[in-house]
């Protein structure tokens, strides 16, 4: 088989070129990943990278070739259309990435607790070994644990004002600060952030017609961070937690998932706040919404469905 050899070339100043990397394959394997191109290319200092998502740029299709691809990137740049993603600096993209394998081994520790269970008396020798991966999962995640600590104590503040907010506790503080950073001068707006991280609401209508509005794809770590603290914030009596609860009524029984990603929209948008006004979280109690209601509208909210119950309702004022 023949030999393939993928160039990734960016151009400063007119005639110059650095050259960020090449690989060797067979034709038919999956091609290098983008990530080490783009480092490498950040490593030239007169040259403006832009790492730039893929769903923004297509082209025609039918017209499918790395040249082709090149050329329409060179007309989307000249005119200004090339929207570059967030990037995090070295410091925070180090916490992310430490954050994210201490993520893989809690997982991979509690799936261990849940094959143990699994087990009957003659197992005894998987049991065991069983327990002692366990410990020594539990003894890297303690490892990791500690250098997380490390790497985020320049930004202790922004984790102590992180953890005002209902549902979000040291670590998932930790792992906030280790994807979106503590800057928040990258997002033009709490709703820019949402966007990115995939927490906002689809926009598809056509012809007057609502379709799915289901959240697009977005950072996973935040999102399945945000949902876990929104969960935990639904137990609290405070503003998010009658928000929360508010919410899994009007979406019945089985909205409790639309409830978490809907409250973890609103914890993202007090993050970008907290961490944009460097201040803590006000909560508004969580009465907000009983102090809101009008007095009448719920009086005859009640009547009608006690009238759909089949009762007649004859209200007398108390003394």
């Amino acid at each position: 088989m023949g030999s393939w050899r993928a160039r990734c070339l960016a151009t400063g100043t007119p005639g110059s070129e650095v050259r960020a990397g090449e690989t060797d394959r067979p034709k038919g394997q999956h091609r290098a990943p983008a990530r080490p191109y783009f480092h490498a290319l950040c490593e030239a200092d007169r040259l403006e990278v832009l790492l730039v998502n893929a769903r923004h740029v297509k082209n025609v299709p039918g017209r499918k070739t790395d040249v082709k691809d090149a050329e329409w990137l060179a007309q989307l740049c000249e005119v200004g259309l090339l929207r570059g993603s967030f990037i995090p600096p070295a410091e925070i993209a180090a916490i992310r990435e430490v954050c994210r394998y201490r993520k893989k081994l809690t997982q991979a520790r509690t799936s261990e607790l849940q094959r143990l269970c699994r087990f009957d008396a003659h197992h005894a020798l998987l049991a065991r070994m069983h327990l002692e991966h366990i410990d020594h999962l539990a003894g890297m995640i303690g490892r990791l644990d500690t250098q997380i600590e490390q790497m985020v104590a320049p930004f202790c503040e922004q984790v102590r004002a992180l953890c005002t907010i209902p549902g979000i506790g040291e670590r998932t503080a930790q792992v906030l600060i280790g994807e979106i950073g503590v800057d928040m001068s990258r997002f033009p707006s709490a709703d820019h952030l949402a966007s990115w991280a995939g927490l906002c609401p689809g926009n598809n209508e056509s012809a007057g017609k609502h379709r799915s509005g289901k959240t697009r794809k977005g950072n996973r770590e935040v999102r399945e961070a945000l949902v876990e603290a929104a969960w935990a914030a639904g137990r609290t009596g405070t503003y998010l937690g009658a928000r929360f609860r508010r919410l899994h009524r009007r979406f019945g029984k089985q909205g409790g998932s639309k409830a978490a990603v809907a409250i973890a929209h609103n914890l993202l948008v007090i993050v970008w706040f907290v961490l944009h006004d460097h201040a803590g979280y006000r909560d508004l109690g969580a009465d907000y919404f009983t102090r809101r209601d009008n007095p009448d509208a719920t009086k005859r909210r009640l009547i009608r469905e006690l009238q759909a119950l089949g009762y007649a309702v004859d209200l007398t004022p108390a003394a």
